[in-house]
Order: C-alpha cells, then structure tokens, then sequence
C-alpha cells in the first residue's frame, strides 16, 4: 500500500508535472499569439501611421505644389502685365515725343514765317520811307525851284519896270506903253511855259511813284503825290486831298468801276510782257459790299495775301506794271465802304498792292478770267 502510494502519489507528481508544463506551455503560447497579435496590431498601427504620415506627405507636397504653380502663374502675370505696362508707357512716350516734335517743328515753322513777313514788312515800311523821304525832298526842290524862278522872275519884272520907267521919263510915252505891253506879255509867256514844265515835270514824277486818284473823279496832277505809310506808324502827314462831292447810290458814278485816270502827256505805248513776267493790264475798284479790288492781267497770277488790323497787302509775283498810270494809288474813301485807298508798290520781284482799310473786316480772294479780285465784308 505504501508503495502504491508512492507510486500514485508520484504517478500524481507527473501529471501535476505534466499539466503544469501544459498549462505553462499553454500560457507561453497563449502569451506568444498575445505578444504577435500585439506586434502585429503594432505593425499594423506603424503601417496605418506610415501611410497616413505618407499620404499627408504627399498631400502637402501637391499642395505645395500646387501653390508653387499658381505663385508661379501669378508671378508670370504680374511679368507680363508689368512688361505690357512698360511697353505702353514707351508707346505713349514715344507718340507723346512726336507730338512735342511735331509741336516743336510746327511752332518753329510758325515764328519762322512770321519772322520772314515781320522782315518782309520792315523792309517795304523802309522803301516807303525812303519813297517818302524823295518825294518830299523832290517836293523841297521843286519849291525852291519855284521860289528862285519866281525871285528871278521878279528881279526881271522889275528891271523891264526901271528901263520902261526910264523909257516913261524920256518922253516917250507911247513908246513905253508899248515896250510896257509887249514885255508884260512876254513875261506872261514865259511865266506860262515855265509853269507848264513845271507841271510836266512834277506829273512825271506822280506818274512813276503817285498814288492814283479816285475813279471817275478830274483831280489836279500836281496834287496827286503819293504819300504811303504803314497804318498806325506813319510821322509824316498826308497832303490835304481836295473834297470831292461822293456820287449818289444807285447812279452810273456809284455801279461803275474806278480806274486809275490817264495822266496828262503820258504816253501809253504796247509792251509784250517779259518771259517769266505777268503784265497786269488794270487795276479797279468797285464799291460793291464793303468793296472790291480788281486787279486784271495777261494770265493768272501768283499772288498770297497778309495783313493785319487796317493794312491788306496782295502779294503778286512775278507780276509788272508797265503803264505809268498803272502806279497810281486809288482813293476810294468818297465810296464809304471799308476800303479808303489802293496804292500800287513795286517791290524786288514782283508788285505789292496795299489796300488801306477805315477797319478790320473780313475778306474773300478769287481769280479767274484774268481778273484777281479782293472783295470786303460791309462793316
């Protein structure tokens, strides 16, 4: 029995032993499938993470690619725009430089031309006061002409006075009645022909450098010397131009045309005009509206038109007068439109006509058919 026991007892040590080794080897591999389900839930959660970190990784870097690209697209517009910015502001710099250019030239060209009809003007206004400074210095001595004729005259009245005194005291009285009456008339002979040449000589010279008269009216040749001065600047006064009654509206004086009167003694010979020269036939007036100058000639003329305030001068190039009574001013004041006179002026290359106004008025230039004519506005 003892040994049964034992033998029980260690048959009951073995299995004790036995289920103590199975549980052990249960709970190892019970702790084993804990410790790899735990790694593997481990490696799972690392994967998990991994692809989470992966993905927010490549998240981000499409974001930030993304915002590379449209800072990019952003910066490439702003180049562009600043670039067209640039390229229109050098277009408007450029035009507007053209613009100052064109300005520039076109203000140059501007005081040019005035510069050169400023000139032009100073040069006639001094031809008219060297014209003016001979005619009255030619005025001066045809005076003093005069005056020594008629102080000679006198001494030789006055000496044919004592030898008829003389004669008188001698007894001869018929005798001196005689020589009385024949040197009275030869005295009145020569006092006669001595006027006359004076007058021819004093025509003669209004017919090269007179003003004309006005048309239709008889005025004295030796009243008719020019004096021409620039409106406004003129020193010298204007000889005294006797009044003539003004022809009534509607009567033949006042619808015909005023020419320039033929001087007295002046010959009018026919002139073929010269190669490159324009003759001008006539030169008229009428007092239609505020009146109308009439220039006629050969062929048409090159004419330019400048003026200000009451002075129109008509440029006429190449043109020539060859009458003398061509170069007499007209005084058309008695009309009472805005013209007052017309005076011819021969100038280096051609001929001036200066048309003096009572104002400023507007003004219309045509030509055809051989006449140039400048009609006026009414004031």
């Amino acid at each position: 029995a003892t040994q049964e026991q034992r033998a029980a007892a260690a048959k009951r040590a073995t299995q004790e032993q036995r289920a103590a080794a199975a549980k052990r080897a249960t709970e190892e591999q019970q702790a084993a499938a804990e410790t790899r389900a735990a790694q593997e839930q481990a490696a799972a959660e690392k994967r998990a993470a991994e692809e989470q970190r992966a993905a927010a990784e490549k998240r981000a870097a499409e974001e930030q690619r993304a915002a590379e690209e449209q800072q990019a697209a952003a910066e490439k517009r702003a180049s562009e725009e600043q670039q067209a910015a640039a390229e229109k502001r050098a277009t408007e710099e450029r035009r507007a430089a053209a613009e100052k250019r064109a300005a520039a030239e076109q203000q140059a060209a501007v005081e040019k031309r005035a510069a050169e009809e400023q000139q032009a003007a100073a040069q006639r206004w001094a031809a008219d006061e060297r014209q003016a400074a001979a005619e009255k210095q030619a005025e001066a001595d045809q005076r003093a002409a005069t005056a020594k004729r008629a102080a000679a005259e006198q001494q030789a009245t006055a000496e044919r006075q004592a030898v008829i005194d003389q004669q008188a005291a001698a007894g001869k009285a018929t005798q001196a009645a005689e020589g009385r009456e024949a040197l009275a008339k030869q005295a009145a002979v020569e006092r006669a022909a001595e006027m006359q040449a004076a007058e021819e000589r004093a025509v003669a010279t209004a017919a090269l450098a007179a003003p004309s008269p006005a048309p239709g009216v008889e005025v004295d040749p030796r009243k008719a010397l020019p004096t021409v001065s620039l409106a406004g600047q003129s020193s010298r006064p204007r000889p005294p131009v006797p009044a003539e009654p003004a022809a009534p509206r509607g009567t033949a004086a006042s619808r015909a045309e005023v020419h320039a009167p033929r001087a007295p003694h002046a010959a009018e010979p026919a002139h073929a005009s010269e190669p490159g020269r324009v003759l001008i036939t006539g030169i008229g007036f009428h007092p239609r509206g505020g009146g109308s100058v009439l220039v006629r000639s050969e062929r048409p003329l090159e004419f330019g038109v400048t003026g200000e305030d009451r002075v129109v001068l008509v440029h006429l190039k190449g043109a020539e007068l060859r009458r003398p009574n061509d170069r007499l001013p007209l005084d058309t004041r008695f009309f009472g439109g805005v013209v007052e006179r017309v005076v011819p002026l021969v100038v280096p290359g051609g001929i001036d006509l200066r048309i003096e106004l009572r104002g400023p008025s507007a003004y219309q230039v045509q030509q055809g058919d051989g006449v140039l004519s400048v009609t006026f506005a009414p004031q």
